[in-house]
């Protein structure tokens, strides 16, 4: 593990004299939030109008690529997480599993550059890709990956979200009327 790594995660890893509700954010951050961004995915997807759909659809899309990739790449190259090597404190109960690269920050930020992609509203894709940062630096901050774990599943979540795009629209344009955008129909030519 690089030197710079290692200082960033002894800076951003909480310990003991953290203020409660900054470890009352982190774990929001590493256990509520991501479920509620799904939850919201899949309401999106069923209940929402065309522009809502389309945009669930893709980060569905993102979601399933970053995380076959990020499985692919834990299985080939197993790093250890912090407590393993007995680095910061852990506050969330985790298995050793590997470490690299972080699977929530990549999911979330699949999920959150591709519903920005769709947003129109600026407060709207600044919520998504904050709502993504709080789940990545959760992670760091207790304990359970190091910053390095966290970036790469950043770049994996950005770069699933853009190679899903053109998926996501062959995809809607077969699916039909629930993902397109009601237009009115053309006036007939004037006689």
């Amino acid at each position: 593990m690089n030197p710079i790594d290692q200082q960033l995660f002894l800076w951003l890893n909480l310990n003991d004299q953290a203020p409660a509700w900054l470890m009352q954010l982190a774990l929001f951050g590493s256990t509520v939030w991501p479920k509620v961004m799904l939850v919201g995915v899949l309401l999106a997807l069923v209940l929402g109008p065309p522009r809502w759909r389309r945009a669930a659809l893709h980060a569905l899309l993102a979601m399933l690529l970053v995380w076959l990739i990020v499985r692919g790449i834990s299985s080939a190259w197993p790093m250890p997480r912090p407590f393993v090597l007995g680095m910061g404190q852990q506050w969330l109960a985790k298995e050793p599993s590997p470490s690299f690269p972080s699977s929530h920050a990549a999911i979330a930020w699949a999920v959150g550059v591709a519903a920005c992609w769709w947003a129109t509203h600026p407060m709207a894709r600044t919520a998504l890709l904050l709502s993504a940062l709080l789940i990545a630096w959760s992670r760091v901050a207790l304990g359970l990956h190091f910053p390095s774990d966290t970036v790469a599943g950043i770049v994996l979540g950005v770069l699933s979200a853009w190679a899903a795009l053109y998926p996501t629209r062959l995809l809607a344009s077969r699916l039909g009327r629930g993902f397109r955008e009601d237009r009115p129909a053309a006036l007939p030519p004037a006689a």
